[in-house]
């Protein structure tokens, strides 16, 4: 089996920093997390701020690549991760890693002009938005103003990574429903798949074949789980996709608790664990 993770950020000093505050030393917060998700611990790789150690524990746990999402954060000036950044790590491990640039749903002409830069004419393949959550967020991910950007990444094949969920909640699912009929064509990877609204997004994905949804940390030791394993099993097999949210989780316990955890015929894990992100990302059909 190819395991393909969806949503890996490297062990790098600019992406380790975009997560949780990470900085020179662990931040506790990240272990509070690994705990919440029943794990003791994050990892090697993170302790020692290691690409080395990070890429020897994607062997451990069998992941033969990873696609790389950078984050921007919601209305700061620039990303956390930027695109050149993005770019070196692609461009120095071109068999581990496909690289996904941040974007900034407040600046989108220049979230067209990167992505014309840096995946049409680069090696990219997509973009990432982290849109403000709530009800009734500043910018909803069906605003105009984005159009034109997914009008371009629908012509030129590249996927939207979109952070729809978490723990402080997320947009309404009629926002990005509107975004997947006005775009057929364009594939969204909806990182964290929504959470908390599980069923809500799943029956939209049902509705979308071109929505992809990556439970990530949210597929491990939670109660959101068992919609994902049911919804893989039946109607969505070809939509969940795989992935760890590392550095958030350790990499070769959540590679296992989906292997072993996850009650899966060998066909479907096939799908969830690698298949799928590659049709995602318009590299296999």
């Amino acid at each position: 089996m190819r395991i393909i993770d969806a949503r890996l950020r490297p062990a790098t000093e600019p992406f380790l920093n975009s997560c949780l505050g990470l900085d020179s030393s662990v931040n506790p917060v990240l272990n509070a997390y690994c705990k919440r998700f029943g794990f003791d611990s994050y990892g090697e790789s993170v302790a020692r701020r290691s690409m080395e150690i990070c890429l020897k524990e994607m062997d451990e746990a069998g992941i033969s690549k990873a696609v790389a999402p950078s984050r921007w954060g919601w209305d700061a000036p620039e990303p956390m991760v930027p695109p050149e950044e993005t770019v070196r790590v692609v461009n120095a491990y071109p068999d581990r890693f496909m690289g996904v640039i941040a974007a900034s749903c407040y600046q989108p002409e220049r979230a067209l002009a990167d992505a014309e830069k840096y995946c049409v004419n680069g090696p990219c393949l997509g973009v990432n938005l982290e849109p403000t959550p709530g009800d009734e967020p500043d910018i909803p991910i069906c605003d105009k103003s984005l159009y034109p950007l997914y009008e371009y990444m629908q012509e030129n094949n590249l996927v939207l990574y979109v952070t729809g969920g978490g723990l402080i909640g997320c947009q309404p699912v009629k926002y990005i429903d509107k975004v997947l009929r006005d775009f057929p064509r364009m594939n969204i990877v909806d990182a964290h798949a929504h959470i908390p609204l599980d069923t809500e997004i799943c029956l939209i994905a049902m509705r979308h074949p071109n929505l992809f949804l990556c439970p990530d940390l949210y597929g491990v030791n939670t109660f959101f789980e068992h919609t994902f394993v049911e919804a893989a099993k039946w109607n969505l097999q070809d939509q969940i996709v795989f992935g760890t949210a590392y550095p958030f989780m350790p990499i070769v316990p959540t590679t296992r608790y989906y292997l072993e955890k996850w009650d899966l015929s060998d066909a479907v894990m096939e799908k969830v664990m690698g298949k799928n992100i590659l049709r995602a990302l318009k590299l296999e059909e």
